[in-house]
């Protein structure tokens, strides 16, 4: 399961003050709001799956894949 984005560096750059005022805030584009969105979608995603009998692997480089495009540069 790939990817396609170095995991190493997103240290620093992502956790800057400016960073981190930028994605911290109350709105639905704040960070607490996406954090609840992206855990809801992804217990909804392995529990449909679970369910449905359906291949995990590919559940979880689809979940991958939405966290990545969706976490900050």
């Amino acid at each position: 399961m790939s990817s396609g984005r170095s995991h190493g560096s997103r240290g620093n750059d992502a956790t800057g003050d400016g960073a981190r005022r930028c994605i911290d805030d109350d709105s639905p584009h704040g960070a607490a709001a996406l954090s609840r969105a992206l855990v809801w979608v992804t217990e909804r995603a392995f529990y449909e799956a679970v369910k449905s009998e359906s291949p995990l692997d590919h559940v979880a480089e689809t979940v991958i894949h939405l966290w990545w495009a969706t976490l900050p540069e």
